[in-house]
């Protein structure tokens, strides 16, 4: 696992790596950073939605790369291509599993649903008296509330 050390040791390559797997990433988003690791890690968690322990592992790869680049140390193998087609490959899994998560989330929306439209439909009346019901509970308690707070206000006033 990288260090932090070694990942600001190697930041603007890090980052352009980021930027190049992460095209939704842009120079604002890391612009104010300050070499910090765990915002960055963050910045991706929340730009692509992958888990802090992936991005640290990509961020790991990244630093691996960047230290083995030509031009840092002579035994350099990969060249900066190799590096972003990896970058890459690292993307389009994450937006991969991120496109699977989404289709999951639609089927099972979906299906909530279909189950709800079946309900009602074998239960027209009780569903109706339900929605009804519910409606005046939350009528009643927004309406409670707001009368709480006015009268709260007026006490403040009175003194």
């Amino acid at each position: 696992m990288a260090t932090a050390e070694q990942i600001r040791g190697n930041w603007n390559t890090i980052v352009r790596f980021v930027q190049d797997a992460h095209p939704e990433i842009s120079d604002d988003d890391v612009r104010h950073l300050d070499e910090n690791v765990d915002r960055l890690i963050e910045v991706v968690h929340q730009k692509t939605g992958e888990s802090h322990q992936q991005v640290q592992g990509f961020l790991d790869e990244c630093c691996r790369a960047a230290e083995n680049m030509p031009g840092q140390k002579p035994e350099s193998q990969e060249s900066r291509e190799d590096i972003s087609a990896r970058a890459t490959e690292w993307a389009n899994e994450a937006t991969e599993r991120a496109k699977e998560g989404y289709q999951y989330a639609s089927e099972t929306a979906s299906r909530g649903y279909d189950r709800s439209v079946q309900t009602v439909s074998s239960h027209p009346v009780s569903s109706v008296m339900t929605a009804w019901g519910l409606g005046l509970l939350t009528g009643l308690a927004i309406g409670w509330n707001l009368a709480e707070s006015r009268m709260q206000s007026r006490r403040r006033n009175w003194w």
